[in-house]
């Protein structure tokens, strides 16, 4: 009883007013900052923390294709790896379902993200995960799961999706997630993006600051804050730096997927003429101390995944 009560004051309820006030929730975040930075060292989150996670990925770890190795290999080298909808799942003509999902939304009413005004959210928040969604079996599918636990080295757990348009903002100075920054959810976090529509550099393209995710070469610049991330990061010393390992720039045709460690130095959505439609899921492990931004659906839905890594995905952790 005294270890559940526990939990829930330093996860559950933090967050739950996190997510309703931002920045009341601060004071809370202070006292309780020891232990998120005890959490995050390295030999507490892996060997302690996601000790069961990692048991359980070795017990069951399938063998991962050539699109899938690739990917892992250049995830866990340079924090991001950019491949294609048609590579990672050949024969099966993807993308235009995905696109008619999606452009069906655009035209209904849409809500900005707060603080984010050149984002416009296609979904509402907090809704149960419908497993019949072509995102949603897409991303839990045993090919996108397999690459998330790849490349964290455990089974990894599935906590938000969104779907968004992103509108051209002119020449306005970049603001919120369109500056350099780190995700702050987890040590290590797997995101999928997929874009829906072409996005070159009018577009607002993600960019990376390469081996800048946990264990690269920039992997302590600029760290994260537990319980938030690094924001605001000065761009002069980004590109500086840059020469030695270089930003990737994920420009790409419609259908293009990059798989990214956003708790690595990354910007993007800084559309200047053009707007890009773009789905994004994400992974990270049992220690995030993050609320998942969804309802769980009930057992018998969740039995619809027949792959154990992908069940596991998608059960509380908390």
């Amino acid at each position: 009883m005294f270890k559940k009560l526990v939990s829930k004051i330093k996860t559950v309820w933090p967050n739950l007013v996190y997510l309703k006030y931002k920045k009341s929730v601060r004071p809370l975040y202070r006292v309780l900052r020891p232990y998120y930075i005890l959490q995050g060292t390295w030999p507490v989150w892996f060997n302690i923390v996601n000790r069961k996670a990692r048991k359980l990925y070795e017990e069951n770890k399938k063998p991962l294709d050539t699109a899938q190795q690739r990917v892992v290999g250049e995830l866990k080298e340079n924090g991001i790896a950019i491949t294609h909808l048609d590579e990672l799942f050949p024969g099966q003509n993807l993308l235009p379902q995905l696109q008619k999902f999606a452009e069906g939304l655009i035209d209904n009413k849409h809500q900005r993200e707060k603080g984010k005004t050149y984002i416009a959210d296609l979904w509402e928040k907090m809704n149960t995960v419908d497993l019949s969604n072509p995102f949603i079996k897409l991303t839990l599918s045993p090919k996108v799961v397999g690459i998330a636990n790849g490349y964290l080295d455990m089974y990894s757990k599935f906590y938000m999706y969104n779907l968004n348009l992103v509108l051209p903002v002119g020449s306005a100075e970049p603001i919120s997630s369109q500056r350099w920054h780190r995700d702050p959810e987890d040590k290590k976090l797997c995101k999928i993006f997929i874009y829906l529509s072409d996005v070159d550099a009018e577009a607002g393209p993600l960019s990376y600051f390469a081996r800048s995710n946990s264990g690269g070469r920039w992997g302590n610049l600029f760290p994260q804050k537990p319980p938030h991330g690094s924001i605001n990061i000065n761009e002069n010393a980004i590109k500086r730096l840059a020469q030695h390992d270089g930003i990737k720039v994920a420009m790409g045709r419609a259908g293009t997927v990059i798989f990214g460690d956003t708790a690595g130095i990354h910007m993007g959505g800084y559309a200047k003429s053009k707007q890009r439609l773009m789905f994004t899921g994400g992974f990270c492990s049992a220690a995030s101390l993050w609320l998942p931004q969804f309802v769980y659906p009930n057992d018998s839905e969740l039995e619809k995944l027949s792959d154990h890594a992908s069940r596991y995905a998608l059960q509380p952790w908390y």
